[in-house]
């Protein structure tokens, strides 16, 4: 009886850990989708202050570009 209640620990066990390490997978992989989309949605948001600064370093004929 010890054997068979042993053995059904250790299933159950296994069981388990199978179905953490598939959770942990497909956690990943929803984070990896995730990732990729934010990515591809990215836009990069430039704010009049910078627009000004990055303006006059081009156009400054004092310091011309190379």
């Amino acid at each position: 009886m010890k054997i068979i209640v042993i053995g059904l620990c250790l299933a159950c066990l296994t069981g388990c850990s199978a179905v953490t390490e598939m959770s942990a997978r497909v956690n990943e992989e929803i984070d990896s989708y995730l990732a990729q989309k934010e990515k591809a949605d990215y836009v990069q948001v430039v704010y009049p202050a910078e627009l000004v600064q990055y303006g006059d370093e081009r156009h400054n004929p004092a310091n011309p570009s190379p």
